[in-house]
Parts: structure tokens; sequence; C-alpha cells
């Protein structure tokens, strides 16, 4: 087997330490909440390197940790930050209750995934007494020193600290992303061990005092116990290589003077619209998430095989929705092949297909290709027999469980009597009859498909369950832009939904009064919300008169609004938040000041700048920007104005960017006095946390600040 290690920058073939037995270690999950899918898709790709490695006759002693004190990431350890204690408390839990519980969870996904169970589980808390005996290991030679109960790692003393991930010296300074800790003798220096802040509840005795440890020594501590100071492979996802995989080897090597991994191997994100899968975006998945909008857990495991794993996934349902048919596929000629076992190829014709499926995964995981081989075998004229012995044990380095279904015909004998029944009533031209039978097989569960020579059957269930994600987009292609369309009502109210019906209901419910005096239509995008906002949209949208698009995925918002704006048949377009309620009859006040063809943005609540550094609301006259809470324009100016940069997920200071484009196209922009509109509590941002909000906002403020802040000849011309 050949593998990128990521250390030496190439392909290399593995070779263990010890003949015939391969060590691996894998960066285990942090146990604080369920997994998302975009964590899976590392731990598959180790899953294949095992499978593979087994196929070619070597003993795999596997470790993944289970890290249950905190993720202690570098840049929220001087916060005391610890995501397990945040999340007990949350829910009333202590942090081991949590922990366990969420272990659980990651056991169970992992087994709906077709993981292989490592060798070793080793748990965070249960290795205490190691990372202690590692950290006295690296003060007692100078490599670590103590400060205040603090111990950190001297970087200066590593030769080859960098080595990994290509930081070096003024680099490694820049990639320090907290405030400098004044304990530290070098910015660069990491935590091997915290003193406790006061009220602590995961801490323990040390040489230095109670505290609790750093994020890095935990691997190192269990990798060196369960797998010995020296490890064969190392696996994660791009995002360890630094600081956690460069802390690894450094504190490592540092203490047993020995090269630490042979080869470090590392998988790309799992992007969802080009952005990584994170909470913080709003785009992630879990597998449970997956199973309730009905697909197979297995899916995502046949679609991570379609693309090399050094590769980023670009992420969606329609993708996934995909996979799973064509792993259906796959599952059918497998039932298909069991029916016909006795024709196969000779010994060596078998073997040398056995040889060439081998080369092309065990050449650093060329999964995508070796799904190509599996393909090209499946539809060409080798025998059944031979095709099912040969995917079956294909499917062992594959691991999407295809064992079972060639078994099925036991499934289906039940059918035997009835089916010669069906074929005499087929023989003597009855289909009638023979289609009531084929009714009452499905009924029971199956479907029958009928071929030249047999009949097969597949599972109801499978592809029917998709009908929920078959009326969701997945991009904004999906939907044609309507925006040269003639207008054929008044207003188009435009809403961008995530989650929080209470307030969609609010928002809708006080517009709909206004009908008997104005031609409207309401268009919502549900950005994937999972609080039931689905199904009641679905069940009000014809006697409330909604347009409405599903997406299956979380919208960045610039590309939610962009959707509506591009569907929009009103002279007016009002983009809506669902915080706002109205209280009358704003739409006249909306429509009459935007006939005049001088303005080009009016709403309730406008923004004024002296520096286009900071922005102070005002309530009434000529503005420099409009906040999103309602945002009106005239539906024709788009053509000259352009839509919303896509670029912009989150929704904070995207008002600013969409205002400048209509002050760059000579539009101003005014502030209507005595809207009958309320703003209330804005539940979105108010149940993000701070440090969230501030990064969101602060990147979309970049974004904006890049391509406007030289233009301030746009601001102060303001409409009286």
């Amino acid at each position: 087997m050949r593998l990128y290690n990521t250390l030496s920058r190439q392909i290399e073939p593995v070779r263990p330490l010890q003949e015939g037995v391969v060590s691996m270690y894998s960066c285990g999950p942090t146990v604080y909440r369920s997994p998302h899918i975009g964590n899976f898709r590392s731990y598959i790709m180790a899953d294949w390197i095992k499978r593979i490695l087994i196929s070619e006759g070597f003993d795999v002693v596997h470790a993944k940790n289970i890290t249950d004190v905190g993720h202690m990431r570098q840049d929220r350890l001087e916060e005391e930050e610890d995501k397990v204690i945040a999340a007990a408390l949350s829910a009333g839990k202590t942090p081991e209750q949590i922990a366990s519980f969420y272990t659980n969870i990651f056991l169970k996904d992992e087994e709906l995934l077709g993981i292989m169970p490592a060798s070793y589980l080793p748990k965070a808390t249960e290795h205490i007494k190691e990372m202690i005996e590692l950290i006295d290991i690296l003060t007692g030679i100078d490599y670590a020193y103590e400060v205040d109960g603090n111990v950190y790692f001297s970087v200066s003393m590593s030769e080859t600290y960098g080595n990994l991930s290509g930081n070096r010296e003024n680099s490694l300074r820049e990639a320090v992303r907290v405030e400098e800790d004044p304990l530290k003798r070098d910015p660069r220096d990491f935590a091997l061990w915290k003193a406790s802040e006061p009220g602590r509840t995961l801490e323990w005795p040390s040489p230095w005092g109670m505290g609790f440890p750093g994020w890095h020594i935990e691997c190192s501590a269990m990798a060196t116990k369960y797998l010995g100071q020296q490890i064969d492979i190392h696996t994660g996802g791009v995002d360890n290589i630094f600081p956690h995989h460069e802390g690894e080897i450094a504190q490592s090597e540092g203490a047993f003077r020995k090269k630490f991994v042979s080869s470090w191997v590392h998988g790309q994100h799992l992007m969802v619209d080009r952005v990584k899968m994170s909470k913080s975006m709003s785009n992630e998945y879990t597998v449970d998430d997956l199973i309730q909008i009905g697909f197979d857990p297995m899916a995502f495991r046949y679609q991570c095989l379609m693309v090399h794993y050094r590769k980023r996934l670009n992420f969606s349902l329609a993708s996934l929705r995909s996979s799973q048919i064509a792993l259906e596929r796959l599952r059918m000629r497998v039932k298909d092949w069991s029916l016909n076992k006795s024709v196969k190829l000779t010994r060596s014709r078998m073997e040398d297909l056995r040889n060439s499926f081998r080369d092309i995964v065990s050449n650093d995981l060329d999964m995508p290709n070796g799904m190509r081989f599996v393909w090209d075998m499946a539809k060409s004229d080798i025998p059944d027999g031979s095709k099912l012995e040969l995917l079956l044990e294909f499917d062992e380095i594959l691991g999407l469980g295809l064992g079972e279904y060639s078994n099925y015909t036991q499934d289906v004998s039940r059918f035997d009597e009835v089916l010669e029944q069906r074929q005499s009533f087929r023989d003597a031209g009855e289909f009638d009859q023979a289609d009531a039978i084929r009714e009452d097989i499905r009924k029971s569960g199956f479907f029958l498909q009928d071929y030249e020579h047999h009949t097969g059957f597949r599972r109801v269930g499978h592809v029917d369950s998709l009908g929920k994600v078959d009326r969701r987009i997945s991009n904004g292609n999906e939907v044609e832009s309507l925006l040269h369309a003639p207008s054929e009502t008044e207003f188009s109210i435009c809403i961008v939904t995530h989650n929080y019906l209470d307030d969609l209901k609010r928002c809708i419910n006080s517009i709909i009064p206004l009908r008997g005096s104005h031609s409207f239509e309401i268009m919502v995008l549900d950005n994937f919300s999972s609080d039931g906002t689905y199904e009641w949209l679905d069940g009000v949208k014809e006697t409330m008169g909604l347009r409405i698009v599903h997406t299956d995925h979380v919208f960045g918002t610039a590309s939610a609004m962009n959707i509506l704006i591009k569907q929009s048949l009103g002279k007016y377009v009002i983009l809506l938040d669902t915080s706002v309620e109205s209280e009358g009859d704003f739409l006249s006040i909306i429509g009459s000041s935007l006939d005049d063809t001088s303005i080009g943005v009016v709403g309730p609540w406008g923004l004024r700048t002296e520096d286009l550094n900071h922005f102070h609301e005002i309530n009434e006259g000529g503005a420099d920007a409009m906040q999103a809470y309602c945002f009106a324009f005239r539906r024709d100016l788009i053509e000259d104005v352009g839509l919303m940069r896509d670029s912009f997920r989150f929704y904070r200071n995207l008002d600013l960017e969409f205002s400048f484009q209509f002050l760059n196209s000579n539009y101003g922009i005014k502030t209507l006095p005595n809207m009958p509109m309320v703003r209330h509590e804005h539940r979105i941002w108010t149940n993000l946390t701070e440090d969230i909000r501030d990064r969101l906002s602060n990147d979309n403020f970049r974004r904006f600040h890049k391509k406007w802040g030289h233009r301030a000849d746009l601001v102060g011309k303001y409409i009286s």
C-alpha cells in the first residue's frame, strides 16, 4: 500500500516497523455533541486504510482517542473554554454523563457508516496519569517550563517544529490565533497543562497544582501507551495539521528522541457551497439528520468513495440522493447475481481482476477509480456468479455492507408460489391479474422488477422516502430568473427563514390582512429548517397563497435572498426579516416612496456613516444604507444594480454591501418615518455565541470594506 505522507509531501509505500503488524492512530471525536458527517469523512478514510492493509495480510492495531475533557483548542485555551463543561451545564448534566451519551452516539454512527471498531478507544479522562508523566519528562529536559501552575512547551527547543505544516518562524507567530499570553516565554509556545480557574468541574491534581491537560498532550500520551513511542500511520483531517499534529510531533519526539510517526495521512474538508461544514455556519448534518430526511447512512459512505480523500468534497443532498440511487442499483445487482451463482470465470482470470482492483485502491486510496473498476465489471459480460464473488471481496475494502444482500433470495422465497401464478397470468395475457399480484407484493414491502429471464426484488421505501428531498433545491441555478418577465403583482414580499417557526408565523400573519387593499405575493425560502417549518409551510401555502422554495441544505443568506429576488414578480420587492411584525399598511408608504425614480431603496431603519467604518441607525431622512429588517426597492433596478454577492453567507453587514450597490448606480436611499412596523428579538443573532457573532460579522465587514472602503464619494448624498 502507498499513501501520501503530509510530512514528506510525497506518496510513499507503507513499511511497518514490526513485520506483519501496522500501528495506526486516529484523532477521535470530542464528545460534547453529536459529530457531523464532515468529521466522519476522515474516519471513513482511516477505515479504508485499515481494510486495505488487512486485505494485504497485515494485522492492524488501531487506537482512536475519545476526548472527554473538552476540545482544548489552542485558540480557546487561554480563555479557559471547555466545551464538554459548557454543554453539560446547558443540559443540566455532569460532564461525565454528557461525554458518555455522545460517545455512544459516535460509536452507533460509526457502525451505521460501516466503520470497523478500533482496537483501542482510550478516553482522555482515564489517562491523566500518562499525560502528567509525559509532561514531567519534558520539563525534566527543559523542553517545557512551568509558570503559576501552567506548563508550556517551548517551541524553540524543537528543531523540527513546522516541518509538517510548513509554518516557520514569522508565519508560526502569525498562526498563533489568540491574544498573547503574558505567561509564555514565546507566543508560539503551547500549553501542556493549565491551572484550574475557580469553580472548574473537570480538574486533576498534578505536580504543578490542580489543573487539566492541553489538547495536544492527550494524543501523544494515549498513542504512545497503546502503540509505542513510534507509530506507522497517524490519520486526521487537514485542520489537525496545525497546530495539533505539529504539537504532537514536537512533544513526542522531544520526550523520546525518536521519529514519532512514519506516515501522516490527512483527509480534506467536506464542504457545503464551498464552505467548510461547521456549527457556526449552520450547514452541518449528523448521521441522524440524514436518516430523518430519508437517507441510508451508507449513501454517505458511497458518496465519499466518489471523491479522493485529498480533495474537498462538496456536499449536497442532491449529490447524496444520486449516491443513494447508485448504491441501490449496486445492491439490486447483488440480489440479481445471487439468483445465478453457478457459472464462473477461471481461477487465473478471477485473480487478475482481484489484483487489478487492489492495485488501484492501494495507490493512495484511489477509491474513485476503484469504483469505476467496480461498475465496469458490473456492466461487463462476466458471468453473474463471478461478479458476485468479486464484488463481495471488493466490498471487504469498500465497506458498503453488500454481503447482506447476497442472501436476498431467502427473504423473498415466500413469494415463489404467487410468482409462478403471476407468470402464468402474464403468459396467458391476463395482465390485470398479474398486476394485482404485483400490488399485493408491494404492500408486503417489496417492489417487483421484471428482467428477461427472472423477476427481481427491491424493498419499497429507499427511493420513495426521498420524495421530500426531491422537492428541495441544491443550488440557486436550479431556479430560473423571472426578472425580465413583466410584473404580475404590486409587491413581492420576500422572506428567508431558518427555524424559529413562531417568528415566521407572526411575520406572515401580520401581512395577510393587507390583501384587502393591495395585490402582493408572499415568497418564502425555507433555508433547511428543522423545527417543523417545512411541514407548516406546505400545510398553509394554498390557504395563505404563499410561494415557497425549500432548500436541501442551509444556503448562505445572499444566495437565499437572490433566489427570491430572481423569482419575484412584483413591481416592488420587499426583503423582510422574520423578526419584523406589521402593525398597519406599510405597503402604501413604500409604494408611494419608490415612485420617486431618484430613490433606489427605502425602509424604516436606515444607517449613516462618516468614515465608512462606523454606521449609526437613523429613523428618518436620507441614508447611506438600509438595514435588512425591511429593505425595499423596485424590481426593474436589479438589471442595473445586480444581485447580492454570494460570498456573503452570513446576513450581518450584507445590507451595507447591497445598499452600496444601489448608491454606486446613483440611486438614493431613504429612511421612512412612522412606518407601522415593530422589530422583535432577532433570535438568529441572540442565539449565537458572542465570539461567533464577532467572527462572522467581521468577516463580512472586511468583504464590504475591501470593495467599498475607498468610496467615500458615495456617502453623504442624502435625499430629503
